[in-house]
């Protein structure tokens, strides 16, 4: 019977896990001292780019721990009136900024253009499709972001090649990118676009470099693509 009983507690455990990813609100916010806080689309919460420790204690309450600092997540019972609380250790803490928030899904056209969220109102993700000149085997592009927007570019790929990703920042705050493979799981975990990436991949189809901007400013960028 007490078997039973630990079985069920860990099934209504990972029953909560599961409602938190679906119910954590997409959103990045700029925090006191330089902090960056982030919430994707598959429920994970970052901070500086490191993916942090989430509790749920209800569908509109949440905590994030990351370096000793707690970060407090809440919505109105409507899932409006977004909250990011920044708590350090041995401080009443404040509030963060959200710079950006949304619910909806991508939109997955080809031809998003190089500047997303650029024109105001509620931040974008665009979406560009990578395309090597004949006889080339890499590109480079431009773009810029307005704050919490980020550009999405889609290079088709095969396994077994290998992958690189430059991304220079030109102006404004400092931007982030990710890697997702053709089946949506990360080939890189969000870094800052300081470091370039170099790898072999193995999946084929459409990988998706996505560049991010967190900052509060528009931020503009070059990004170079190559495939061996």
């Amino acid at each position: 019977m007490k078997n039973h009983r630990n079985m069920l507690g860990a099934a209504m455990f990972l029953a909560a896990a599961g409602t938190a990813h679906a119910e954590m609100p997409v959103f990045s916010a700029e925090c006191p001292q330089e902090n960056y806080i982030d919430a994707d689309r598959t429920g994970a919460v970052r901070v500086n780019g490191e993916v942090a420790r989430v509790e749920m204690f209800n569908e509109h309450y949440y905590e994030a721990r990351q370096d000793g600092i707690t970060y407090t997540i809440s919505t109105e019972d409507d899932g409006s009136g977004l909250l990011v609380g920044y708590n350090p250790p041995g401080s009443a803490g404040g509030y963060c900024t959200v710079v950006s928030s949304a619910s909806g899904e991508m939109n997955a056209d080809d031809g998003g253009g190089a500047m997303a969220g650029a024109s105001g109102g509620e931040p974008t993700t665009g979406t560009e499709r990578v395309r090597f000149q004949a006889g080339t085997s890499g590109a480079e592009l431009t773009g810029a972001l307005a704050p919490g927007a980020s550009m999405r570019y889609v290079l088709g790929a095969s396994n077994g090649q290998d992958l690189y990703v430059r991304v220079d920042h030109v102006s404004g705050p400092r931007l982030d990118y990710q890697i997702f493979n053709p089946d949506g799981t990360f080939l890189l975990d969000m870094i800052p676009t300081d470091k370039e990436y170099r790898g072999q991949l193995w999946q084929s189809g459409d990988h998706v470099i996505e560049v991010i901007n967190r900052g509060g400013k528009t931020g503009e960028y070059r990004v170079i693509f190559g495939i061996e």
